[in-house]
């Protein structure tokens, strides 16, 4: 296969201080520092995509650095969602210290928060959003059909070779997405894992395993384990995890050289698209349980431009925001069907 263009997409949940440290989730010190980083993007010629969340618009000051980021036109503004933080709320899902996902609620009020959000961020910026990823990785059938019928175009929160099951919500875990395919798809209205007919495209973010196991025994384990939290844990630790870790394309949680590794591979594939996916609050020290001091946000931003240093190497990438991609990748969709 003759080689295509690779795409370097930064698509950043954009939201409140390390939401891990279980506070409110409304304290956003690194949203401020935003405009740095889009300047340090600016010199790398990236082109990030900010997944704002519903409590970031609601701020004041947040959201008049929101409304900055999309006057300046070098990056895109889409759309996040933590279920507990966006109204309609729900009080039996919502106790205090608790994080529910956005699949434990009613039909009806997933709906009415997805129209929340999205209705406020085009309240802010004048434009509507088109990009979307689920907050803690949230997302089943209902879900990515009411995103399509919304108008959304894509997706980026289905995460192959990861189940998320062993995470808690409310009531119940995450979602299995360890068999999803990795390059971009269109879903199946009953399975955002599996290849389909809606129209939103689900670009993947670009984890891959490091080591000697075949994707496809990887998947089929996932399959097999990946519903059962315990289960999975066994797998991970006793199987998966000796023959091959999964890369997280996060800047922030992986080493520079798991990054630098990953770069390399998704080029080897001829994917289309890197996709490094991460939290704004990861850019700032103290802003993530992994990113404390000034070294480890220094490391963050380096792991950053020594990705971008890498794919430089190659004649035929360029940086994209994630509807930028969109748009490419819809004229050569018929070239591309069943590669994946």
């Amino acid at each position: 296969m003759a080689e295509r263009k690779l795409h370097l997409i930064l698509s950043i949940d954009t939201e409140g201080d390390n939401l891990w440290a279980k506070g409110d989730g409304r304290v956003f010190r690194n949203i401020e520092r935003l405009p740095e980083f889009q300047g340090f993007c600016e010199e790398l010629r990236l082109r990030p995509t900010y997944l704002v969340a519903y409590e970031v618009i609601e701020n004041d000051k947040a959201r008049a650095v929101i409304q900055q980021l999309a006057r300046n036109g070098n990056c895109e503004i889409g759309a996040h969602l933590h279920a507990w933080l966006t109204p309609p709320y729900y009080e039996p899902l919502e106790p205090p210290g608790k994080h529910p996902y956005l699949h434990e609620y009613p039909e009806e009020l997933r709906l009415a928060k997805l129209e929340t959000v999205t209705t406020a961020i085009e309240d802010a910026i004048g434009k509507r959003a088109t990009s979307y990823r689920g907050g803690r990785w949230s997302m089943d059938a209902y879900t990515m059909c009411a995103l399509d019928r919304l108008g959304y175009a894509i997706d980026t929160t289905v995460t192959p070779f990861v189940s998320w099951t062993r995470t808690p919500g409310t009531n119940s875990g995450g979602p299995n997405f360890v068999a999803a395919p990795t390059w971009p798809y269109h879903p199946a209205a009953d399975n955002p894992v599996e290849p389909g007919e809606l129209n939103i495209l689900e670009v993947p973010p670009s984890h891959r395993p490091k080591g000697i196991i075949p994707h496809s025994l990887y998947r089929a384990v996932g399959r097999r384990f990946g519903e059962d939290p315990r289960l999975w844990r066994m797998a991970l630790r006793y199987f998966l995890n000796r023959l091959g870790r999964a890369v997280h394309p996060n800047p922030a949680s992986e080493s520079p050289s798991r990054l630098s590794w990953l770069a390399r591979r998704v080029a080897r594939e001829n994917a289309p698209v890197l996709n490094l996916s991460f939290h704004s609050s990861e850019l700032m020290a103290g802003g993530a349980p992994w990113v404390v001091t000034e070294q480890d946000q220094e490391r963050t931003w380096a792991s950053i431009a020594a990705t971008a240093s890498e794919l430089g190497r190659r004649a035929d990438w360029q940086a994209s925001t994630l509807t930028q991609f969109r748009e490419e990748w819809s004229s050569l969709a018929a070239h591309e069907a069943g590669v994946l």
